[in-house]
């Protein structure tokens, strides 16, 4: 899961203030004397523009930035009037639709001052003007605006300052997420090899009983030996005979023990999680004897290509991928209580001119339906109850593959009736240090 950072928006409706040392101001006037008065008059404390029409109008509020308008109402020769004019600017997305407009006409009576503000006008002038009347006006509005505009830059800065505390929440939280992620993975692996290790101790009894039950014929052949007289009679021919078998007993049960706890150590040791060319035949064979009376009693067959290459990854994890698989693959077939022959197939490809080293596990379990072969791979997805898992395997499997360069994937077995699960891993290995949190 992913927090998003929250980015600031402009807003789209601000106030422009000219960047020139004298207000900008639009005067939309059609009669050339009024234009020529006003001009003469206002020109000492603003900067004032011509538009004779709502077209001239429009064309200049798009590539000028003004102050204020002062706006005629009844234009001649103009496709719209003051008040459509004004009601385009105020209805428009850019950034003069909260500029201030003043209108100016001479027929007053026949506009209520209701009306025009309503249009989106801020004040009513009558003509002839009293221009000190209307500086007045002006001066109020800009005062006006530039309180508002003072409150929106605070409330704007308020409003950053929130996201940037919002923000460091967001990543805070994010750490915190991924700081708990971790532990459940490695809760997970830890809830794995917890319910392994009481397979691995099953299968140390055997050899361990062995050697325990040998050390009492053992000791009574040692005792007969000491007090036979005749070396190289029949009865000693026959004890050093049957030491020889019990002595195959012990060399035979011990090799299987020292596997057993090699393979536990190296699949639980985080110190050895650095790249490295690994044999992916030995990683398996490791992973299956871990796998112990999870595996015992289900036939496993396991196929391969001939000059199979060595892969650059880190052997604990990529065995923790493998000892997944065959484990899930364990748990569906026993599911399905189908058990024929093989139930189990692990099939690893490639050779020294392929990039691409491909490990399948089939199964002859149920499968798995097609609407549900994405959720398999998210965290804490499982159809197993809770004594069995925690629905993480597979997503930190498929996360360990990713890390890798590669892939983890779930098809149809061609091979059985039930699903196969397909890693592919680039030979040449992944870019960087694979995360070590996985394994």
């Amino acid at each position: 899961m992913g927090l998003k950072k929250i980015t600031r928006v402009k807003s789209q409706g601000e106030p422009v203030t000219s960047s020139d040392a004298m207000l900008r101001v639009l005067y939309v006037e059609d009669n050339e004397a009024n234009w020529a008065i006003t001009e003469m008059s206002l020109r000492d404390a603003y900067q004032l523009e011509l538009a004779t029409n709502s077209d001239k109008a429009l064309e200049l509020l798009n590539i000028r930035r003004f102050d204020l308008i002062l706006m005629d109402i009844e234009l001649q020769g103009s496709r719209l009037d003051g008040i459509e004019i004004t009601r385009a600017i105020r209805s428009s997305a850019l950034s003069y639709a909260s500029v201030p407009i003043i209108f100016v006409t001479a027929y007053s009576a026949r506009y209520s001052r209701s009306d025009l503000i309503a249009a989106g006008g801020d004040d009513l002038v009558e003509k002839p003007v009293d221009f000190p009347k209307l500086q007045r006006s002006m001066a109020q509005l800009f005062r006006a605006k530039s309180q508002v505009v003072e409150q929106e830059r605070a409330m704007r800065v308020e409003a950053e300052d929130l996201l940037d505390d919002k923000n460091a929440e967001l990543e805070q939280a994010a750490e915190s997420l991924a700081f708990v992620e971790s532990k459940l993975v490695q809760a997970d692996k830890m809830a794995l090899y917890g319910t392994l290790t009481a397979s691995i101790v099953h299968e140390l009894c055997s050899p361990i009983s062995a050697i325990v039950a040998s050390l009492g014929p053992l000791g009574d052949i040692l005792g007969t030996l000491k007090q036979t007289d005749q070396a190289d009679s029949s009865t000693t021919k026959d004890m050093v005979e049957r030491f020889d078998i019990i002595y195959e007993v012990l060399r035979v049960s011990s090799g299987r023990l020292q596997e057993q706890v090699d393979a536990l150590r190296r699949g639980s040791r985080r110190a050895k999680d650095v790249l490295d060319e690994v044999n992916i035949e030995v990683v398996l064979r490791e992973a299956l004897l871990v796998a112990g009376a999870r595996i015992k009693h289900i036939p496993i067959k396991v196929e391969h290509t001939d000059s199979l290459p060595s892969v650059r990854c880190v052997p604990g994890q990529v065995g923790q991928i493998i000892l997944n698989l065959v484990v899930n693959a364990a748990d569906a077939v026993e599911a399905s209580r189908r058990h024929t022959d093989p139930s189990i197939v692990v099939r690893l490809s490639g050779d020294e001119s392929d990039e691409i080293f491909r490990i399948e596990v089939h199964d002859d379990g149920p499968g798995v339906p097609e609407d549900m072969r994405n959720e398999i791979f998210e965290g804490f997805f499982t159809t197993k109850d809770a004594s069995r898992g925690t629905g993480l395997g597979l997503s930190v499997c498929k996360k360990i593959a990713t890390d890798h360069g590669g892939e983890l994937s779930i098809e149809d077995s061609k091979l059985l009736r039930g699903a196969c699960f397909v890693v592919k891993l680039p030979v040449a290995g992944p870019a960087s240090q694979p995360d070590s949190s996985e394994s």
